[in-house]
This record gives C-alpha cells, structure tokens and sequence, in this order.
C-alpha cells in the first residue's frame, strides 16, 4: 500500500501504513492491571519518555508493550518525519509499508492530539493499526477520533521537536537515519531486537 503524502494543513492527512492480505486481527484479554505503564525511547539526539493510558486504549497499550519487551522495536528508525505534524516509527520495514503481521482493532477516545501525543498508525480501514507508532509534534484536530491515543510524552518532549526539525526526502524520510536505540518499559531491561529480522537497523 502506498504511503499518502501530507499535502496541506486544510486536508486531513491519512498516517497510513502497508497492510498485507496475510494480517489476521490480534485479539485476546489486554492487561489494565498496574496504573500507568512508562516506557523510555532512547535515540541519538536524547531519550523520550512516554506515559501509556490503559484505561483509554488497553488493546493498543497491550500490544506495544508486547512489542516494546520483545525487542521488536530495538534498531528501527523514525522513518517518517514532517516538520509541525508527526514524528512516525515502528515499521520493520523502514519504509512505512510494514507491519508486525497482524492488525488490531480501533480504540477510538475523545482525547485531543495534542503536542507529545502518542498515536498509532493505520491503513484506511481504522481496524489496521499494528506496530507503526507516531508522536505528535503540535496540535492535530484534524486527527481527534480517526486514530487511536494510547499515550503521551511527560519527558523529552525537546528531544521529539528536535527529531522533527531534521533535514528530510521527498518521502519525508530522514536524510540521516535516527534509530531507536533502547526501549524499554520503567522496571524491566531493554530487549536486543529478534534474530532474522529483516528491518532496516543500520
């Protein structure tokens, strides 16, 4: 599926993401015990810190922190950036077309997309959200209730503006690669990512 381009601040802008006919819907219990999980994003400019909402979005909540302690995550890039609009990653395919071979379903919340939120990706369908990740870098009406909040930034909100003022491509792909470092969720250690991924980490 081809990425759509943002094209102006009048038109909604679709964050859209690849989705294979082999995706099934993930489903299964999600776990809201434990208040607030925090997960930390370490990047070359600085580390993010971002506080997830379970009680908002606990399919959403759940499956990244499955992502996040797998090491799915570990050594993939921002690989979509566009100044005053998102900072986007999670695709092991580094291009915006992948995903982690299933889909889930939507989570929709009358929370604002505001400056740090953290919002999940999808296709057209809004049940196609997967692993593809953004962070807002101002405040997005235009997204309220078509994408699934599930957290936000509470430290390195600095770090976010920075990696959204980087120099892009016609793609609004970063020139130079900014990876995902380390992630990990507060009180457990940072997973190296899996074996035989085939992901663009370097």
């Amino acid at each position: 599926m081809k990425i759509m381009r943002y094209v102006s601040a009048a038109l909604l802008f679709t964050i859209i993401i690849g989705c294979s006919s082999e995706t099934e819907t993930k489903k299964g219990p999600a776990n809201k015990a434990g208040g607030s999980p925090i997960v930390y994003i370490e990047t070359e400019m600085g580390t993010i810190k971002l506080e997830l909402f379970p009680q908002e979005a606990p399919n959403h909540v759940a499956n990244f922190l499955d992502l996040v302690n797998t090491g799915f995550y570990t050594g993939l890039t921002w690989h979509r950036v566009i100044r005053d609009f998102v900072i986007q990653s999670g695709d092991p395919k580094g291009d915006g077309s992948g995903n982690a071979g299933y889909v889930i379903t939507a989570e929709f919340s009358n929370l604002p997309h505001n400056p740090g939120t953290l919002s999940m990706a999808r296709g057209n369908d809004p049940n196609t959200a997967s692993c593809q990740f953004f962070i807002c870098l101002s405040r997005r009406p235009d997204l309220d209730g078509r994408y699934s909040i599930f957290g936000r930034t509470i430290e390195g909100m600095d770090v976010v503006l920075k990696i959204g003022q980087v120099a892009t491509d016609e793609n609004d792909k970063p020139r130079e690669p900014i990876h995902i470092l380390k992630i990990w969720q507060e009180g457990k250690e940072p997973v190296p990512a899996p074996a035989g991924r085939n992901g663009e980490s370097g």
